[in-house]
């Protein structure tokens, strides 16, 4: 969204972050065009699939991190926040080389079960996937304050009668070879 952009632009140069590149691209599994649908009165919802609520939509361009940046080496640890309303699966699909590549790798993610339904995929091929990739997932809980370990999806399924979201810390750490 051209808003969101020219706020985040407005955000790093007023904070003076010099050490940060913005690219105004959609992280996703392929390269490509797209639809940003709009949601209406909330900035932060807008989505890369069409959900009834929409209010019209812009292109956008796709990225996939992997090809984004090659086998370029980023260096020291990794950090990933991801909030991206459902398409999580996708972004992650698409950076997984990447994520393959670092020792250290820490993602921060929004967990959203009915987006991730909307996208097309589910809340247990998402959490199988980060398995897959070798995470350590931990439960935000933001009621008790306290990181959760989850060895399954089980535990944050209840959480998520009463709440619509949850929001997911994921660790993994390569052993030296």
């Amino acid at each position: 969204d051209p808003g969101n952009f020219d706020l985040l632009e407005q955000n790093v140069r007023l904070n003076a972050y010099w050490n940060v590149a913005l690219v105004n691209k959609a992280v996703s599994n392929t390269n490509g065009e797209a639809r940003l649908y709009l949601a209406d009165g909330n900035w932060g919802w807008h989505r890369i699939y069409e959900t009834p609520d929409a209010k019209g939509h812009i292109p956008t361009e796709l990225v996939a991190l992997d090809s984004f940046f090659g086998a370029e080496d980023l260096g020291g640890d990794l950090v990933i926040k991801l909030d991206i309303e459902g398409a999580e699966v996708g972004a992650v699909q698409g950076m997984s080389h990447l994520i393959q590549r670092h020792r250290h790798v820490t993602l921060f993610t929004e967990f959203l079960p009915l987006g991730l339904e909307q996208f097309g995929s589910s809340d247990r091929e998402y959490f199988d996937l980060l398995r897959s990739l070798g995470f350590a997932i931990h439960h935000i809980n933001n009621r008790t304050e306290q990181l959760e370990p989850l060895d399954t999806i089980d535990p944050i399924l209840g959480h998520l009668e009463q709440e619509k979201l949850t929001n997911l810390l994921c660790v993994r750490e390569r052993q030296s070879s």
